[in-house]
Parts: C-alpha cells; sequence; structure tokens
C-alpha cells in the first residue's frame, strides 16, 4: 500500500509549519483519499479539493498540494511502504498530525502577504487620440466612444495629468505612464509634451517613471524612434500571427491588411538598435490557436510575447468559444510542463506574474489595479478605471477638473465576489478582469465562466512551475 508525503517546505518563510525536517504522513484512508483525487490524467492538469483550503492538482505522474490560504505548495509524493521502514510506526498518529497542520494552515489563513495599495494611482493610461489609422475587428475602443469628447488630449490635460500623478508618488518611489489610444503616436506631440514635464518633475521629486507606448505598429520614423530611445520608452507593438490572421482582423479604413507595414516597424526597430519591444496578440474566435501563433513569432525572432483574451460580450463574433478556450487551456498546459521539464529560468508574463505570487507568497485581492492604483485619463480630461471601459459612461470615476470619485470601484475584492470565495484560484488570480465582467454579465462582481477557465489553466501551471523550482532552489 502506498502513503503519501506532505513535504511541507514553505520557501518564502525558509520554515516547515510543523516543526524543523518534519515530514506529514497520512493514514491509509487519507492516502488513499488523495490519490483517488488526484487520479490517472494522463497529460491533462486536473484539480480537485482535497479537504478544507487544500487542493491536490495533478498531470502525469506528478502530484501537488496546493494551499489557497497560504499561497504555497506542499508535495505529493508517493512512496512505497517497504521504502518506509516499518510501516505501521511511520504512519502512527498520521491523522492527528494532518489535523494539526489543516488547522495551523486555516489559523494563518490571512498570513500571506497582502499586495499593497497607496491610496493614490501609480500606473497613468493617457489616451492621447480617440483617433485611429486603423479598424481592427475586436477594438474595444471604438466601440465605447463619447460623442462629444475631443479625438485627442490637449497639451493643457496632458500636463494636467502628469500633475496629478505624480502628486501622489513619494521620493524612492516609481510610476508608469503608458501613452495608448486609438493610437497614441498620431498624438505625438502630447508624447513629447508628458515625457518633457514628468522627466523634469521626476527629477524633482526624486522619483523613477517607466515609459510606454501601446501602438498599433504602422507608424514609426527616425524621428520617432530618436526620441524613444533618448528616453528609454517601451514599445508594445500590436500583432496577431501570421499575415492571413493579422491582416484578416486588423485592417486599415480601406479594408487593406496591415501586417506588412508592422513587419517594417519590427525591422526598423531591430536594425536601428531598440532593445525594448513587445508584441501582443489578441486572442479570440478566429485566433484561438496559441501554439501557431508562438510559433510564428518566435521564427520571426520575437521573444517578449503577450497573449490577451479579447474583451468581448456575448453575442460578439470575436469572442471567444468553449471550444475556443479548451484549445487555449490545452496550450497552456503543454507549455507549463514543457517549461517543468526545460528548467526555464525566464518564464512567458502569461506565468511569471503568478510564479512571482507564489514566491513572496503574495495574495492578491484584485485582477488588476484597474480604479486604484491604475486609472485611464481620455481626450476632455474625464477618469476611467482601465483602457477596456475607457468611453463608457457607466464607469467614468470624474474628471481632472473636477476630481476623481472612485467609489464604485473601492469594493471589488476577490473576497466581495459571491462567485470567487470558494476558488481554489481566488488568492492569485483576484477576481478575474472587471472590464470582461462588464461585458459579460454586466456586473464587476461576477466574472466571466470562460475567462475563469483560462486563468486557472494559467494558475494551475504556474503551480507546477513554482513547485518545481521550490524543490531544486538550495536552502
Amino acid at each position: 500500500m502506498a502513503s503519501v508525503m506532505f513535504a511541507a517546505f514553505d520557501l518564502t518563510r525558509n520554515s516547515l509549519p510543523c516543526g524543523e525536517g518534519t515530514a506529514i504522513f497520512l493514514n491509509r484512508h487519507d492516502a488513499a483519499e488523495v490519490l483517488k483525487k488526484s487520479g490517472k490524467s494522463g497529460e491533462a492538469m486536473d484539480v480537485a479539493r482535497f479537504r478544507d483550503h487544500l487542493y491536490v492538482i495533478k498531470r502525469g505522474g506528478e502530484a501537488i498540494l496546493y494551499d489557497v490560504n497560504r499561497v504555497t505548495t506542499y508535495a505529493c509524493n508517493e512512496i512505497e511502504a517497504h521504502l518506509l521502514g516499518d510501516a505501521k510506526n511511520a504512519i502512527a498518529g498520521a491523522s492527528e498530525r494532518l489535523d494539526r497542520l489543516l488547522k495551523l494552515s486555516t489559523s494563518l489563513a490571512n498570513c500571506g502577504l497582502q499586495a499593497p495599495y497607496s491610496g493614490h494611482p501609480n500606473s497613468l493610461f493617457l489616451n492621447l487620440s480617440h483617433a485611429c489609422n486603423l479598424k481592427c475587428a475586436y477594438c474595444y475602443s471604438s466601440g465605447c466612444l463619447v460623442d462629444d469628447a475631443p479625438r485627442f488630449m490637449g497639451r493643457d490635460e496632458v500636463m494636467a495629468s502628469v500633475e496629478y500623478l505624480l502628486q501622489g508618488i513619494n521620493p524612492g518611489e516609481a510610476a508608469s505612464i503608458t501613452f495608448a489610444g486609438g493610437e497614441p503616436l498620431l498624438n505625438f506631440r502630447a508624447i513629447k509634451a508628458a515625457v518633457g514635464l514628468a522627466h523634469r518633475r521626476q527629477r524633482e521629486k526624486g522619483v523613477s517613471i517607466q515609459y510606454r507606448i501601446l501602438t498599433n505598429g504602422t507608424i514609426m520614423d527616425a524621428e520617432l524612434l530618436r526620441f524613444i530611445l533618448a528616453h528609454g520608452i517601451w514599445i508594445q507593438i500590436s500583432l496577431d500571427g501570421p499575415p492571413e490572421t493579422h491582416d484578416r482582423l486588423r485592417r486599415a479604413h480601406d479594408g487593406s491588411g496591415t501586417f506588412d507595414k508592422v513587419e517594417r516597424t519590427i525591422r526598423f526597430l531591430k536594425e536601428n538598435g531598440y532593445p525594448r519591444f513587445s508584441v501582443r496578440s489578441t486572442v479570440c474566435h478566429g485566433n484561438s490557436d496559441l501554439s501557431k501563433i508562438t510559433r510564428f513569432m518566435e521564427g520571426k525572432g520575437l521573444k517578449d510575447i503577450y497573449l490577451r483574451p479579447v474583451i468581448a460580450g456575448p453575442g460578439e463574433s470575436v469572442r471567444l468559444t468553449e471550444q475556443d478556450v479548451s484549445k487555449v487551456c490545452a496550450f497552456y498546459n503543454k507549455a507549463s510542463k514543457r517549461l517543468v521539464e526545460d528548467g526555464a529560468a525566464e518564464l512567458p508574463e502569461d506565468f511569471s506574474v503568478y510564479v512571482n505570487r507564489l514566491t513572496l507568497g503574495l495574495k492578491t485581492k484584485r485582477h488588476c489595479g484597474a480604479g486604484r492604483d491604475l486609472l485611464v485619463v481620455t481626450p476632455g480630461g474625464a477618469f476611467y478605471p482601465c483602457p477596456s471601459l475607457a468611453g463608457d459612461p457607466r464607469y467614468r470615476l470624474g474628471t481632472l477638473a473636477d476630481g476623481l470619485d472612485r467609489e464604485s470601484f473601492e469594493n471589488l475584492s476577490v473576497d466581495e465576489k459571491p462567485k470567487c470565495r470558494q476558488c481554489w484560484a481566488r488568492n492569485l488570480c483576484g477576481g478575474g478582469c472587471v472590464a470582461q465582467a462588464a461585458k459579460t454579465t454586466g456586473d464587476l462582481r461576477d466574472p466571466d465562466p470562460l475567462e475563469c477557465k483560462i486563468i486557472k489553466a494559467k494558475i494551475a501551471g504556474a503551480i507546477s512551475i513554482y513547485h518545481r523550482r521550490k524543490e531544486t532552489v538550495p536552502v
């Protein structure tokens, strides 16, 4: 009869929950339950509740016990009884010790670090332009623009936005400014004004600022590149994969494809020594084969790849279907398995964000900083909680002139979302994308169930990667 050992070393605290060098052995009934829960799953990633807040994550011959409350993992290894020597003595009192472990973990339910919140945003999105030279199939911006809003952000609004951000950033702290749209490079003068002011003010205040431009990649020249290089601005370019896919989804207003222009921009950046750009693919119905997307990108020598599910509600043609989501989840399962086997040092962002939280023992109560750490300013000076909700009057949070009113976004913790309270992934996920919830259910506290499946697939993979790293890190 096999036993199951929980080698419960906690990397983030350099301690064992039940004493130095302690291993927790389960009795025959508990062992059978774990093995039954973990089952035989082949290459698929299965997650099953074992007891209270402990979940077994199983794939192939590997099983990991994930503790939701402590945001950490324990090893689950089958050990033949004869390897334990005196099996009867080895499992004596196992139930009592297991109960102590469960009680300890329950008593430490809130000991995981909480993501800090300063009370003021540290990340500002400036939607510099409602105008765009493209007409993409899934564009969230075109569907929620206020009719009377200006098309471009003026200099005064840019300056006021930067001042608003920096007034809440203390010496030694960091902030970020992201230039978005529409297409932000259509308002390059505003970018120069914002960076010029922020650069002066950051030296005066002793803070650091990271700049980003989110662009469709069709507008780039030597003047733009010189400015970008001079100020260390990070660029993200939208590229949806091979030409036939990209040109179907990302067209110019005359219906022509844009892949060739984007490819020229990427080649221009590489040839001129620009080191800090990434590519973003929007995952949607008709573009859900992530293996195909990543193979293409890697074949082009692109390493920094962001895969973002489309923000779309029921009835929209680009919304991911159940079949699409199954394909996406299968991709993340295979990708995490490969990363575990290869022992990769660098991880794609889809996994690294969760591995970092596990490493720090960090509970996240919100999926992102929308409306708190993150704020969007649009032409006309209106505040919104995130780029995907910008322009929608239901989610307007005030203006530069009248001040910020984010009461509607204050109580969106994962603990406030009924469907999340018993979810095993809640303390790593934070409750899902509020913009996707708004699109799908109309309730910011009711996450999109299809999005939940994708997030859980990523987190299960990240737990597997983290646990393997924890086992191999010398202590």
